[in-house]
């Protein structure tokens, strides 16, 4: 009985049927295209197994695309890889017969499809065909893994999409085959993971203030990818895949502002770029973590501000309330982004936490603050950060790094912890004017804050907002004023700020006229922060615009 494979893909940063349009245009012209694979982390292109299902002839094969969750079939004639098919390779016939979008990039594995790329029913192939092993796949695990899927039908496109690999073999289903759908995952929705997620990359990405908008310009790049721009989404996995192509990363933290003004636009953008990254770099929900920021839990008018508490303004002591709470719908289109991503509702405080265990010996452990407490009131109250100290007693808790009593529980060594929120801790612009009404940048409890950060042994602070990179260390002591000692000694932690990551040029200081991303490389003994330069028009260059040593 003939075996055959499923290869998955999806359209990133491109329009649905982006991807087979561009192939079947090829093939149109020349007959035939060069289809490459892009590889999950620890997969290597199978040669031997395709190598003998095609040595005699051609090979019918399928083609999933997991975004839209459609099937089609193609032709297979011929691959091109390296023997081991763990070198990458660039396209062949010098990319004539790829698609411009990616014929220069290097791959795993190349797949030659002869004729027209056609759609078909996925009633006609779920529940039609079963699972076989593909051993050549993985290997330095010797076989592969999936042996809950061995001799089992292939039941749905839901099963398909919750699997954490990239191609498939099967054959036609006989009797005897398993007949369950199986949707196994090891994800359990958490908003504090105590589970690390372990990883042999020692890299974790790091993006800010990205602003995705309704398309009125406040975002820089253009959600789909176009002939001479491309997406934030492209330009971040193509630079990640030429610098750490085995690896990949190992999360993904994002310190606030997805958003321009918390627009269900917005969200939804910054939902499909979360999707698009998490593909990408086969990560899942336990390896993201992001906070919220000013501008993604409603930026309201005065006039919005009384309406949403019902009450008719009088005097400036109604504005008291300002300091407690900010109104449930203010946030919701948040809330409903937070479920859409972590397949759970946020905590009340939308604070989060994250573990990793990175190469196998490295402990990382990161906390996600929300600042936006406050509501932020358009030309009167904006900008300002506050996250009070029941969110910092919930937050250590949640970590691990105190008890429900609040008693310290010993940091261990070797361990790196991060604290992530959206303000600032210190100044970062040289100057501001004075004017009434106006947005001002702070976080009016960071002396509270500071002395939570000394107190659970925090190494890092990142932040984002004002769009400008920065970097200062600080030691001292959780209480300056009383004596060093067991009860009362002094760290060092360093605070270091992203600036923006997608924001328009205009809204980036003249300090900063770029967009940036961030690889903290854990490999060595303190991590580094590198940051690289992000551009809509043109490639992401492969050289670290600056670096800042742990």
């Amino acid at each position: 009985m003939f075996s055959t494979y499923i290869f998955r893909f999806r359209d990133l940063g491109k329009s649905p049927g982006f991807t087979i349009n561009e192939h079947n245009e090829i093939i149109k012209e020349k007959d035939h295209t060069w289809w490459g694979w892009w590889a999950k982390s620890g997969e290597c292109f199978p040669c031997q197994s395709l190598g003998v299902a095609i040595e005699n002839d051609e090979l019918e094969i399928f083609l999933f695309d997991s975004g839209q969750s459609k099937i089609y079939k193609a032709c297979l004639v011929r691959i091109h890889a390296s023997q081991s098919g763990t070198k990458h390779q660039p396209a062949p016939d010098g990319g004539s017969c790829t698609p411009d979008y990616y014929n220069t990039d290097e791959l795993l594995g190349w797949l030659k499809i002869k004729g027209e790329i056609t759609e078909i029913d996925n009633t006609s192939f779920f529940q039609k065909y079963s699972y076989l092993n593909l051993n050549d796949m993985y290997p330095n695990e010797r076989c592969d893994l999936d042996e809950q899927l061995f001799n089992k039908i292939v039941f749905s496109e839901k099963e398909l999409q919750k699997q954490d690999r990239t191609i498939w073999r099967i054959r036609p289903r006989k009797p005897g085959d398993f007949e369950h759908e199986s949707l196994a995952s090891h994800y359990i929705p958490c908003n504090y993971v105590q589970k690390f997620s372990q990883k042999d990359s020692e890299q974790i990405l790091w993006l800010s203030d990205i602003h995705f908008d309704d398309g009125r310009g406040k975002h820089n790049f253009p959600f789909e990818d176009q002939d001479q721009k491309k997406s934030l989404s492209s330009r971040i996995c193509s630079l990640i895949n030429i610098l750490d192509s085995e690896n990949q990363c190992a999360g993904l933290a994002i310190s606030g502002d997805l958003t321009w003004q918390s627009q269900k636009e917005g969200f939804e953008k910054a939902s499909q770029f979360i999707t698009d990254i998490e593909s990408s770099l086969n990560l899942t929900p336990d390896d993201i973590i992001i906070c919220p920021g000013n501008h993604d839990v409603g930026l309201v008018s005065q006039d919005e501000y009384f309406k949403n508490k019902g009450i008719t303004p009088k005097s400036e002591n109604n504005w008291s309330e300002l300091a407690t709470k900010y109104h449930t719908d203010s946030k919701q289109n948040y809330i409903d982004f937070y479920k859409k991503v972590f397949k759970r509702a946020p905590e009340n405080s939308l604070s989060q936490g994250r573990k990793f265990l990175l190469g196998g010996h490295k402990i990382v452990e990161i906390a996600g603050l929300n600042s936006c407490y406050l509501q932020q009131v358009q030309g009167t109250f904006s900008g300002i950060g506050f996250i009070g100290e029941e969110q910092l007693k919930e937050v250590a808790c949640g970590m691990g790094w105190t008890k429900k009593d609040n008693t310290k529980i010993p940091k261990k060594a070797n361990v790196t912890r991060i604290a992530m929120l959206h303000h600032h801790l210190t100044p970062v612009n040289e100057v501001e004017d004075a004017y009434i009404n106006f947005r001002y940048s702070v976080t009016l409890d960071a002396e509270r804050l500071i002395r939570w950060i000394i107190d659970n042994e925090v190494d890092y602070v990142l932040h984002g907002h004002m769009h400008r990179c920065f970097s200062t260390k600080i030691t001292r002591r959780a209480r300056p004023l009383e004596s060093d000692g067991e009860n009362n000694p002094e760290r060092t932690f360093q605070v270091i700020a992203m600036g923006s990551s997608g924001v328009s040029n205009e809204q980036i200081p003249n300090q900063d006229s770029k967009n940036y991303m961030c690889l903290i490389d854990f490999s060595q003994q303190r991590p580094k922060f590198n940051f690289y330069s992000l551009y809509s028009q043109t490639e992401t260059d492969r050289n670290v615009a600056f670096s800042v040593d742990g």
